[in-house]
C-alpha cells in the first residue's frame, strides 16, 4: 500500500515529463599542479594529493547521489552516483565541481569514482558502496563490502595505492530517532562508525579517511513551510521524526551526532599505523539551507523532494570538503560558503592535513 500510494503522490505532484537538464555547477581551477609525483610517501601525514590513486566512499543517500538532476518526483529516486559531491567523477570539474573532480585535476590516473546513474551495485557505481536509506548500524557492513571490492580490482594495487575514503552518514538517523530513541542513540552511532573504522584500519594499508559531520536535518520543520508539496513529503514520507517533533529536540540530537564524530577522532586510536589516518571534516557543523530573503530557502539547493541535495548543493559540499582536506586540524571551515574557490596546496603545506603535519 505505501508503494502504491507514493507512487500515486509522485504523479500527482510532478510537473512535466522527467528530463534531465544539467546546470554548470562547476568552478574555476588555479592551483599550480606537480604531475611528476616524484617518491610516492610511505606515510599518511606526508600524503600529497598527486599521490591519491583510489578514491572511495560510504555512506547514504547524499553520497548516492539521489535525485541531484531530477526535474520532478518521477525521477528523485535515481542515483546520480556520478555527480555526487562524495565521488562524482562523471564530468570534469569545470561542468560540475565534486571532491573527486578537484582532486583528478592533480592526479588524472585517479580511479573509484562514480560516473553516471547507478545503485550500490551498478556498473556506474564503482568503488562507491553508499546505499539509500541505510544508517550508522550499516556502516561496518559497507566497510566489508568495500575491502571486498576493492581487491577484485585488477587495477588497484592494495598494498601500495593510495586511497580516500569518504565516509559520511546520519541523516537517516536523524529521520528516524523518535521512533526508536535507543537503537539510534548517539552512543550507539559512535559504535557503530568506529567499528566500521575500526576494520578499515585493520584491513586497508595506505588509506586517508575523511570522516564527515552530519548536516544539521533539524530544519525540516522550515523546510516543511516552503509548500504544500513538501510539508507533504516531509512529514509523510522522507524524514518524519524532524518534522513532527520541535526543532529544538531535533537540533539536540543533531549536536549530539555530530560531538560523537568529533569524540572518534579525540584520541589517537586512528594514528597508531604510519599508513592509516582518519580526519574529521567538520564543513557541515553549521551549514544552512541558503537563502533568497529570512524565512524563504533558496530551493535552487533542494531536489523536488524538498530534502535531497540539487546539483549545486552537491557542488557547494564537494568543494567545502576539499578545502577541509587542506585545512589545519583544529582550524577548519565548519560551514560551506556559496560559491566558495578551491583552495590549493601550497610549497609550505602541499600535503592533505592531518594532526601531525599541519
Amino acid at each position: 500500500e505505501f508503494q502504491i500510494l507514493l507512487l500515486f503522490f509522485m504523479v500527482v505532484c510532478s510537473r512535466g515529463s522527467p528530463i534531465i537538464v544539467q546546470d554548470n555547477t562547476g568552478r574555476p581551477f588555479k592551483c599550480q599542479v606537480n604531475h611528476t609525483h616524484g617518491i610516492i610517501p610511505t606515510s599518511v601525514h606526508a600524503l600529497r594529493p598527486e599521490d591519491v590513486k583510489v578514491v572511495a566512499a560510504i555512506g547514504d543517500s547524499l553520497s548516492a547521489g539521489m535525485g541531484i538532476y531530477s526535474s520532478s518526483l518521477l525521477t528523485i529516486f535515481l542515483q546520480y552516483r556520478g555527480h555526487s559531491f562524495t565521488m562524482g567523477g562523471a564530468d570534469p570539474l569545470s561542468t560540475h565541481a565534486t571532491m573527486p573532480s578537484i582532486l583528478k585535476m592533480f592526479n588524472e590516473q585517479l580511479i573509484g569514482y562514480s560516473t553516471g546513474i547507478s545503485g550500490p551495485d551498478g556498473v556506474n557505481a564503482h568503488l562507491n558502496v553508499a546505499v539509500v536509506g541505510d544508517k550508522a548500524e550499516d556502516m561496518p557492513m559497507q566497510a566489508r563490502k568495500l575491502v571486498a571490492r576493492m581487491k577484485q580490482q585488477k587495477n588497484i594495487n592494495f598494498e601500495k595505492d593510495w586511497k580516500v575514503v569518504n565516509l559520511f552518514i546520519g541523516g537517516n538517523d536523524i529521520c528516524d530517532y523518535c521512533k526508536d530513541p535507543a537503537r539510534h542513540s548517539p552512543a550507539n552511532y559512535k559504535k557503530h562508525i568506529m567499528e566500521a573504522l575500526d576494520y578499515l584500519q585493520a584491513s586497508m594499508p595506505r588509506t586517508f579517511v575523511n570522516l564527515m559531520e552530519v548536516v544539521d536535518a533539524s530544519n525540516v520543520n522550515e523546510l516543511a513551510e516552503q509548500g504544500l508539496k513538501c510539508k507533504a513529503l516531509l512529514s509523510t514520507f522522507w524524514c518524519k521524526c524532524p518534522a513532527s517533533r520541535p526543532q529544538s529536540e531535533s537540533h539536540a540530537y543533531v549536536m549530539d551526532l555530530q560531538q560523537a564524530a568529533r569524540d572518534i577522532v579525540a584520541d589517537d586510536r586512528y594514528d597508531t599505523k604510519e599508513d592509516f589516518t582518519v580526519v574529521l571534516q567538520p564543513f557541515f557543523q553549521k551549514t544552512q539551507p541558503p537563502r533568497i530573503k529570512p524565512g524563504q530557502i533558496d530551493m535552487d539547493y533542494l531536489a523536488p523532494d524538498c530534502f535531497h541535495f540539487s546539483a549545486k548543493a552537491h557542488a557547494e559540499a564537494g568543494v567545502a570538503l576539499w578545502n577541509n582536506m587542506l585545512q589545519p586540524v583544529g582550524s577548519k571551515d565548519v560551514e560551506w560558503k556559496i560559491n566558495q574557490p578551491i583552495a590549493c596546496p601550497t610549497e609550505e603545506k602541499p600535503f592533505l592535513c592531518t594532526k601531525k603535519n599541519c
